[in-house]
């Protein structure tokens, strides 16, 4: 069993080509098409019903040409909405936190420069109470499988979720531009899957017995 608290990722050549790929494509996205892409990406998770079946949802702020869920928070909160978003960890080495996030709230740059709410201890969720995590992502496959930027937060925070916890709480779901979508990606028993990607173009469900 690898322990994923102390385990680094080592990208294979493929998913560093990949990576480097897909980050220049949505950094050429101009600001006009970013913003429908995310607009786009929305009426997708509404057609999903996911949005209407969760109350608590964490989701990010976008960053370097990401489909941004952020656009939309306002929404949210007018449909009452309890919002989250991720904070590091303080203490442990690429985990993250999932601090309640408030409208007109101010956020902080953390290190790699993403605005975050202020690390107070009575606003943070426990992870297994999320009801809905939109999750960032570089790049996935048709069934899933997810690569992200490479310092397994993600991985790390939902461990939990491994194996033959897989659905249970909380519904992990990738949100991306479809042409984040790939042919295949290679798992690692530390990967921790999602349970749906939802993109501006429609919603990916795993595959059942792949």
């Amino acid at each position: 069993m690898i322990d994923t608290a102390s385990h680094t990722k080592t990208p294979s050549p493929n998913q560093a080509s990949i990576r480097k790929d897909i980050r220049r494509r949505r950094l050429q996205l101009s600001n006009k098409q970013r913003i429908k892409a995310s607009n786009d990406g929305f009426k997708q998770l509404n057609l999903s019903h996911l949005l209407l079946r969760h109350q608590h949802i964490a989701a990010y702020i976008a960053d370097r040409g990401e489909i941004a869920p952020d656009l939309f928070f306002k929404t949210l909160w007018a449909r009452k909405k309890i919002l989250y978003l991720p904070v590091l960890h303080p203490f442990q080495k690429n985990k993250m936190l999932f601090l309640r996030y408030r409208h007109n709230e101010t956020l902080y740059k953390n290190k790699f420069g993403i605005p975050e709410p202020k690390l107070i201890l009575k606003n943070i969720a426990r992870t297994r109470f999320l009801g809905l995590v939109l999750t960032p992502l570089v790049a996935f496959d048709g069934n899933c499988q997810r690569i992200g930027m490479g310092g397994g937060f993600y991985d790390r925070s939902f461990h939990f979720k491994r194996g033959t916890n897989a659905y249970s709480r909380p519904q992990l779901v990738g949100f991306a531009h479809d042409f984040q979508k790939v042919e295949h990606i290679a798992t690692q028993e530390w990967d921790v899957p999602l349970n749906a990607v939802v993109t501006d173009k429609q919603t990916y469900l795993p595959r059942k017995n792949s």
